[in-house]
C-alpha cells in the first residue's frame, strides 16, 4: 500500500518559485530541496498527493514522480536517464522519520542480487553474485553517543551476528554511518586504520574498531585524504 510519494516539480520562473515557497515556508509538505527555478523534490504522503498535484496544475508547473514508497521496497524512476532503480528499504513500519536505512540497486546491479533482508530498522544486507566470489553489502545505522548503553550493544550484537552468516569465500563490505570519529592510527587500531583518521576518537570507536579486527574489515576512508569539509555530517 502507498505510504507516500516524492514529487519532483520542474519550475521555470519565479511566480512558479514563489509559490512553491509559501508552501516551504507554512511548513505544508516535505521538501527535499528548497524552492527554486528547476527541480524541486517534495515528499507527501498519499492524502496530500491530491493536493499537491491540484496545485501544481494550477500553477502550470509540470510534475512527475520521482520515488513511490510501496512498503519495504520503493521503485525510482529516474526520468533524466529513462532507467529504473530499486530501494530496498528497512525501517520502522510508521513513517516517523526515525531510523531507516537501504540500498538503491541498478537494473543491473538487480539482475545479480541473490538475496535481500531486514535484519531490524538500523541494519539492512543485500547479496549479490559476482566474480570470483559473491558479494555481500551490509548498510547500518548505528546509535548516537549519546544513546543508551543498552540501545548501542543492542545494534552491536545484531551486527556481529551477520558475518556468521556469510560464506567463507564470500566478500563482506560493510557501510553506513556508524556514529563513530576515529581519530588518527595508533597501535591499537593499525590494522583497522590509516593515516587519515579525523580528530580525536569518540567512545563510539573501540566497538567499531573491534567488529572490524574480529572480521578482518579496514575503515577504508581512512586510507584517503579528503577535504575536511567532507569528512563530517
Amino acid at each position: 500500500m502507498l505510504r507516500y510519494q516524492v514529487t519532483r516539480a520542474v519550475t521555470r520562473n519565479r511566480e512558479q518559485v514563489q509559490i512553491l515557497a509559501n508552501l516551504y515556508e507554512n511548513g505544508k509538505y516535505d521538501f527535499w530541496t528548497p524552492p527554486r527555478i528547476g527541480n524541486v523534490d517534495i515528499m507527501v504522503s498519499e492524502e496530500e498527493i491530491p493536493e499537491l498535484e491540484a496545485i501544481l496544475r494550477e500553477a502550470d508547473i509540470p510534475y512527475h514522480v520521482q520515488i513511490q514508497d510501496v512498503g519495504n521496497k520503493k521503485v525510482i524512476t529516474a526520468v533524466e536517464t529513462l532507467q529504473q532503480f530499486c530501494f530496498f528499504y528497512s525501517g520502522v513500519e510508521k513513517n516517523s522519520g526515525l531510523h531507516g536505512l537501504g540500498f538503491l540497486v541498478s537494473q543491473r546491479a538487480r539482475n545479480s542480487l541473490l538475496e535481500s533482508e531486514t535484519i531490524s530498522p538500523c541494519l539492512a544486507k543485500i547479496r549479490l553474485k559476482g566474480r570470483p566470489a559473491n558479494i555481500y553489502l551490509l548498510s547500518g545505522y548505528a546509535p548516537t553517543r549519546d544513546a543508551l548503553g543498552e540501545t548501542k550493544n543492542h545494534f552491536h550484537t545484531e551486527l556481529k551476528t551477520v558475518p556468521s552468516a556469510i560464506a567463507a569465500q564470500d566478500y563482506l563490505i560493510v557501510g553506513g554511518n556508524f556514529n563513530a570519529r576515529v581519530g588518527p592510527m595508533d597501535q591499537a587500531t593499525c590494522k583497522v586504520l590509516c593515516n587519515f583518521g579525523l580528530g580525536q576518537c569518540c567512545e563510539n570507536v573501540e566497538r567499531l574498531v573491534n567488529y572490524a579486527l574480529m572480521n578482518q574489515l579496514t575503515a577504508s576512508n581512512t586510507f584517503f585524504q579528503y577535504k575536511p569539509s567532507h569528512l563530517l555530517t
